[in-house]
């Protein structure tokens, strides 16, 4: 289905140990096991107020909400922001999960 997915067995290795009590047990439908990471909230919080303060001062339009180290944009969608997923494994993730293309005029607003 993704002609660009090339998932190795070693490739769940390369996020730290994903045994360990730094991830958390997440499986994709299809039963594979998405490394992930935990990092520590408190972690790096000095460079996290200091990226904040970077990107409001060049885009003042958006708004902080939170400073969170513990997720990523990944981890948001598909971890309920528990756990950093690495992007590489996305095309394995929707593709075990049955997500597929669309086009727009086939999408529907949610209510």
């Amino acid at each position: 289905m993704y002609p660009f997915l090339h998932m190795h067995e070693h490739d769940s290795m390369l996020i730290g140990n994903y045994k360990s009590n730094k991830s958390i047990s997440l499986v994709t439908a299809k039963g594979w096991e998405i490394p992930n990471e935990r990092r520590p909230r408190e972690a790096n919080m000095e460079i996290q107020r200091a990226t904040a303060k970077m990107l409001i001062g060049t885009f003042p339009e958006i708004s902080l909400r939170s400073l969170a180290w513990d997720y990523n944009c990944v981890g948001l969608v598909f971890a309920s922001r528990r756990t950093a997923i690495d992007p590489k494994f996305l095309p394995k993730i929707l593709e075990d999960d049955g997500y597929r293309l669309t086009s727009l005029e086939n999408v529907t607003a949610a209510i």
